[in-house]
């Protein structure tokens, strides 16, 4: 159906409004509001009726119905005070007053139109995010669309979709999506969630698309939508704090700190197979040629799993901007759809056909003239967006007219294309002539502000108070296609403003290339400064978005600030790659720029550095240790103790995660637990030579500093940024003093201490070493000889490491539940040992690498390959630190060796004898009784073998009679059978 009007024309096929045959820019909402009001415009409208029409089943606001009201009344030249269309009738509603014909629309080039009855129901918020490349051209892009609803529709009934929309600028990318959304919100119950990629040239927010489309998909689905945002996705919750209150916005801080690529990515997966199990949900994002590395990965790990139905995502992009930059896209879409992974959707230009199909649907009723379609091919060469910038430029110079259901056309084609320029940025250059000097300015200013912007940044860069840049914004969006409205906005400062948009990213590029250098710098700089203001305390959220004004505006010193706060905020979001990124940038200008900053900011930068390579290339990263050393030496020359320090215990995290304790030991030497900062570095340095005495076989001293970090506050939690992994200190100080207990001969205490760390790490504020917990626990269970058991929680420690995303214990998990499955006899077991072993490595840890190769040699002399298991052992030897300290397992490692050879044919039974008793010597050096214990049964088991007596009865006999715990232990158990009937 199509109104009528005076000079407008409201399509409800097209869902467009027309002034004089020119379509109008307008959001959704308020398109609804009108479309509704005319479809009605023979009785009055409650305003309860519109609120139920246009937000069904959503609580809104009279305010937010008063707001479209006014939009549309802008969109039409009225006002509250001429009331010349819309009537408000106090207290009661709306009529449309004005003088109403009505016709209907012609059909669809694919002969399936659809009367919606001016009303798109379903169609979402989020759409406004989209802005209109070229309204209402649908023509010649029937196979395209058809083959959009196609994919939906498999989408839904068989497999999640990924589509690239891809083409050059002006292609009509976006009214494609658009056109598709509308007639599938038309027809189905759907959510649909768009996020828009914004040119940050090289300082990309992480996950800003994908957070901007679940932003607005939350607020549009409520109370449901939170809830499962922070039952499946809290870290991405975490990110969008407008959505829960104060007190639960901390509780998720603690919850998701420490998160990882990993783990941002299995949260979004889980969280959309749980908003497909409402309804199917279609994911735009816009401009991915202009995403993070972040975005890219997640578009990548969509595409890759196998996941149940109901969900498309459909991705717009230009290939060769993506080439031009070198970006991650490129070798996705590439890769992707090569593998059948995603489809392309490719749109090339229009032919002449469809051409005249164009401007037969703009202007219905009357043949194209070929002289017409003619000259627009030849100048426009079929780019949507150029022919309709030809055409209104024609049209308003009086060029060619339609008069009556009639064209005129007064001078021959080959007229009309002459003094024409050739390209669409000078077509819009021609477009730009027709606005007067200040709008010009207005709109020059608009182009550093960005594609979207808030009319207070507008107002920064010019001589204009914001309420008279507001306004004069606000005629232009009426007026031309140049700007479009985007609704309001509150800062934290309590600014409330308009904002705006460019109708497509050509009108900004256009404009901001004819800026001058120096007059950009003036521009982006009185940008930053007042965006900074408005965010106020909030500012680190919007960080990047700061740093790409004070980078362009030349503001070393603010632009170092603020990427040093978007690296921060990467690492939160689990985007290392950004971080990295946005940390180079700022070092790098500070080395170019001396004295930018100060040294101050310097080393809070590089405080950032060793997470982001650690994150990015695990333990053994090149180059890990000299970011160490740089911030280190940094910290020493400001005398930021604290800082130091902290510093200090994360390299020596770092060397023990590399399996160099000595160094890790040294490093702690020299630093000290003394600080002003407190028990938080307190608690961390006794947590880290906890570890530290315990892979060095000084159990007594690793539970010495175990108890004293308790001792200090079992409360305190360090900043994840720079503790080990964000693990929590006090859990720490239980974990490793726990296993030095059981190898001191206390197996109850170490099973009750890691039991106890366990419970520790549940607090929600700790929960991130929850899996760390679980891992020393099975490892306990592991040393006491309890398969089951360390089965049980290896497995469970598996499903909290992915849900973490902590990936070093999701790799130690896997090692333990293989080795108790091999114990068990339970298939596959040595398979998962053996995968658990190569995710280890693959992370550049070598810590307790040994004790893992002991652990795969048991299995296989438990399957009766004692060859094979002996060079497992001989590896592990190998492994060995060395020096003046023995390595925790190493007589174990020593008894294992005697059993295999033992159990291997012919028997070196003196070699066997000696790597026994080597074991108890190393054993008895390091106070570790439960070693003792075993190297003490096997060689009375050696001399059962024998036929001959020896003194390793007495010797078991003296170390069983030791124990004062654990008496129903396996070991303890097996003691006192072999000592009955031993001979």
């Amino acid at each position: 159906m199509i109104y009528r009007f005076d000079e407008y024309e409201v399509d409800t096929r097209l869902f467009e409004i027309r002034a004089r045959g020119v379509p109008c820019p307008v959001e959704p909402q308020v398109y609804e509001v009108l479309a509704y009001l005319l479809a009605h415009h023979d009785r009055l409208v409650t305003k309860e009726e519109l609120l139920d029409h246009v937000w069904p089943e959503r609580y809104i606001t009279e305010a937010a119905l008063n707001s479209r009201m006014m939009a549309a009344r802008k969109v039409l030249g009225d006002n509250g005070r001429a009331q010349r269309y819309i009537k408000t009738v106090h207290g009661r509603g709306y009529r449309f007053v004005g003088d109403v014909s009505t016709r209907e629309a012609p059909a669809m080039a694919s002969g399936k139109a659809k009367d919606t009855g001016g009303a798109m129901t379903r169609l979402p918020d989020g759409l406004a995010t989209l802005s209109p490349e070229a309204p209402g051209i649908v023509t010649g892009r029937t196979g395209e669309h058809q083959r959009l609803v196609e994919l939906y529709r498999e989408a839904v009934h068989g497999t999640p979709k990924i589509v690239f929309v891809s083409g050059e600028p002006g292609i009509g990318k976006t009214t494609l999506v658009r056109t598709f959304l509308s007639t599938i919100t038309a027809e189905d119950e759907v959510m649909v969630a768009c996020g828009q990629c914004i040119d940050y040239r090289g300082t990309a927010e992480a996950y800003m698309p994908v957070l901007e489309a679940f932003g607005a998909l939350a607020r549009q689905g409520g109370k449901p939508v939170i809830d499962l945002l922070a039952q499946r996705a809290p870290s991405w919750l975490r990110q969008l704090p407008w959505l829960v209150s104060a007190e639960e916005l901390e509780r998720l801080n603690a919850q998701t700190a420490g998160a990882t690529p990993e783990r941002m990515l299995r949260e979004m997966l889980e969280l959309l197979d749980g908003l497909v199990v409402r309804a199917p949900l279609i994911l735009v994002l816009e401009d991915v040629h202009w995403s993070d590395n972040a975005t890219v990965d997640l578009i990548d790990a969509i595409a890759r799993r196998e996941a149940g139905a109901g969900l498309m995502v459909i991705v717009t992009c230009r290939p060769a901007d993506a080439a031009t930059r070198h970006h991650p896209l490129t070798g996705l879409h590439r890769d992707l759809c090569g593998r059948g992974y995603a489809s392309d959707i490719a749109l090339s230009r229009l032919d002449e056909d469809a051409i005249a199909a164009y401007v037969q649907e703009r202007f219905p009723g009357c043949p194209c003239p070929p002289a017409l379609t003619d000259a627009l091919l030849r100048r426009t060469q079929g780019n949507p967006l150029f022919m309709e910038r030809v055409l209104d430029h024609w049209l308003a110079t009086g060029a060619i007219a339609h008069v009556d259901g009639a064209w005129t056309i007064p001078a021959p084609s080959a007229d009309l294309t002459a003094g024409l320029p050739d390209s669409l940025r000078d077509v819009i250059e021609l477009q730009l002539d027709a606005v007067d000097e200040e709008e010009r300015e207005l709109l020059a200013i608009a182009s550093t502000a960005g594609l979207e912007f808030p009319a207070l940044a507008v107002a920064a860069g010019s001589h204009l108070a914001e309420e008279d840049v507001e306004t004069k914004l606000a005629t232009l969006a009426r007026r031309h296609a140049i700007l479009e409205e985007r609704g309001e906005e509150e800062f934290p400062d309590g600014t409330i403003c308009s904002r705006f948009a460019f109708g497509h990213e050509l009108y900004r590029e256009v404009l901001y290339d004819a800026i001058p250098a120096g007059r950009q710098a003036r521009i982006h700089r009185a940008i930053g400064d007042r965006l900074s203001d408005a965010y106020g305390a909030a500012a680190p959220a919007h960080a990047a978005e700061l740093a790409m004004h004070f980078l362009r505006g030349r503001s070393a010193g603010r632009a170092c600030e603020q990427l040093g706060h978007a690296a921060s905020q990467a690492l939160v979001r689990g985007a290392p790659r950004e971080a990295i990124v946005h940390l180079s940038r700022a070092l790098d200008l500070i080395h170019q720029t001396p004295g930018v900053g100060g040294d101050a900011l310097e080393l809070g930068l590089r405080t950032l550095v060793p997470s982001a390579i650690i994150a990015t290339q695990g333990f053994a990263a090149p180059g890990l240790e000299a970011a160490y050393e740089e911030a280190l030496v940094l910290a020493k020359q400001l005398g930021d103790e604290t800082t130091r320090l902290s510093l200090a215990y994360s390299l020596a995290a770092v060397l023990e995660y590399r399996g160099q304790h000595k160094q890790a030991y040294d490093v702690l030497s020299r630093a000290s637990a003394d600080t002003g900062d407190g028990e938080r570095l307190a608690v961390e340095y006794h947590a880290l030579l906890s570890c530290t005495h315990f892979h060095r076989s000084s159990f007594a001293q690793s539970v010495d500093h175990g108890d004293s970090g308790l001792a200090l506050d079992a409360s305190t939690r360090a900043d994840p940024r720079y503790a080990a992994l964000g693990e929590d200190p006090g859990v720490g100080c239980h974990e490793w003093s726990s296993l030095a207990l059981w190898f001191l001969g206390y197996p109850d205490r170490s099973l009750d201490r890691a039991r106890a760390a366990v419970r520790l790490a549940s607090a929600p504020e700790r929960a991130y070493s929850l899996a760390s917990a679980n891992t020393h626990l099975a490892r306990v269970h592991q040393l006491r000889r309890e398969p089951r058991q360390a089965r049980e929680v290896a497995a469970r420690t598996a499903l909290l490491a992915q849900e973490f995303g902590v990936v070093y214990h999701a790799a130690v998990a896997f090692i333990l539940q293989g080795w108790s499955e091999c114990m068990l006899g339970i298939p596959g077991g040595f398979e998962r040992l053996e995968e658990g072993m190569q995710r280890h490595t693959e992370q550049g840890a070598e810590l307790d690498r040994p004790y893992f190769l002991a652990l795969q040699a048991e299995a296989l002399l438990s399957a009766g390959q004692p060859a094979e298991a002996l060079a497992r052992l001989d590896e592990a030897l190998r492994w060995l630190p060395g020096g003046e300290t023995y390595y925790y397992h190493e007589a174990e490692i020593h008894r294992l060796s005697g059993e295999c050879a033992l159990a291997a044919d012919k028997a070196d039974l003196r070699g066997v004898r000696q790597a026994l008793e080597t074991a108890i010597a190393i054993a008895r050096e390091q106070g570790a009784l439960s070693l003792v214990l075993r190297a003490a049964m096997s060689l009375v088991r050696l001399e059962e073998h024998e036929g001959a007596g020896g003194p390793a009865r007495e010797t078991l006999e003296a170390v069983l009679a030791s124990f004062d715990e654990g008496f129903d232990t396996a070991d303890l158990v097996d003691a006192r059978t072999l000592l009955a009937i031993a001979p």
